[in-house]
């Protein structure tokens, strides 16, 4: 049992699928290092009495063995942990689908099992899943391969348990099919020097250390700032993209979508005027585009106000014109009664 002061962090799952594979990896961990692993396994542990009822009456009597009293605690943790690390309401319910009527606390080992079940399932989808997403993945001509072999290791790790197993071959198979073109002719001749011996570390290996020849960081740490790059691929997107029309990634992802707000974005940094308007002497914009000109008009927004000095300038300009017109039509009005005359 770990002290106070070496005790882990509880890993919390938000229900995501997405997520799902992470955190049952760091929860076995800190069910190792908590020693409730005896209690997460497919059956419930050997130790445990048969019933509740058994273990408090070999509890009053004083005979219970120290392993037994160890197995019913690792469960009552598990439970207890489980509690506080499933976050949706929905996940919590399995833990009220896991209690039974010898054991009314609830028995750890069938939580993780309902978990698998909807996270993992062993099923022939399994098969045609993870197929598509080893065909799914990518990798560029400036991307660390290391990036690739932590998304097959997820894979991998994810479909561990289903029917849609990853082999070896199938790793090896995919690493040829996605690897640039400046791989190829190494990792051909170490297949050739490997024979029927040959693993994906030994792909891996050759595969880095080009890599590394080139010039590319020795880490993922500098590529895992873009996140479209690097994210693992376990949750590739199987539906189609509205922008684009193309499988294997949402509209929120597309290529199109990225690159047209980039060049917005671009269009708009250059557009920015620093200078000051020839026509209402404000900063941010030309005459050509100043909301005040009349010329102007059509491009003020609806929620746009006519300036006071402007309504007194127009109103000004309004009256000259009037005055102008009644001038000019007396002028014609004199020399008429003149020609009359």
């Amino acid at each position: 049992m770990s002290t106070s002061s070496e005790k882990a962090r509880l890993p919390i799952f938000d229900g995501d699928e997405d997520n799902y594979d992470k955190w049952e990896i760091q929860w076995k961990a800190f069910a190792q290092v908590e020693n409730m692993v005896s209690a997460l396994v497919k059956a419930l542990d050997t130790n445990m009495h048969a019933s509740v009822l058994e273990y408090e009456k070999t509890e009053k009597t004083g005979t219970t063995d120290k392993e037994k009293t160890a197995a019913v605690k690792a469960n009552c943790q598990a439970m207890a942990n489980l509690a506080l690390a499933l976050k949706p309401m929905e996940l919590l319910r399995l833990l009220t689908r896991a209690i039974a009527t010898k054991w009314p606390e609830g028995e750890a080992w069938k939580v993780m099992t309902q978990l698998q079940e909807i996270y993992q399932p062993n099923d022939v989808q399994s098969i045609a899943e993870v197929r598509y997403k080893l065909g799914n993945l990518k990798m560029g001509a400036d991307q660390n391969p290391s990036i690739l072999f932590c998304q097959l290791a997820t894979l991998e790790h994810a479909y561990a348990h289903t029917k849609g197993r990853i082999t070896d071959d199938d790793i090896i198979g995919t690493i040829f099919a996605v690897a640039p073109e400046k791989y190829p002719p190494t990792l051909n001749l170490v297949a050739e020097n490997r024979g029927a011996n040959l693993m994906p570390s030994h792909l891996e290996m050759a595969m880095r250390k080009i890599w590394h020849q080139n010039g590319g960081n020795k880490g993922i740490c500098a590529q895992v700032a873009s996140k479209r790059n690097t994210e693992i691929v376990l949750n590739a997107f199987m539906g189609i993209c509205y922008v684009r029309k193309e499988k294997g990634h949402r509209a929120s992802h597309c290529p199109t979508k990225e690159q047209k707000g980039n060049n917005n974005s671009n269009n708009s940094a250059k557009r920015r005027f620093s200078g000051k308007c020839n026509h209402c002497g404000k900063a941010g914009h030309k005459k050509i585009d100043c909301w005040e000109s009349p010329e102007n008009a059509e491009k003020r927004p609806s929620s746009y106000r006519v300036p006071v000095n402007m309504l007194m300038f127009m109103w000004t300009i309004a009256g000259v014109k009037r005055l102008s017109m009644s001038y000019a039509l007396l002028k014609l009005k004199v020399r008429n009664t003149v020609k009359d005359i």
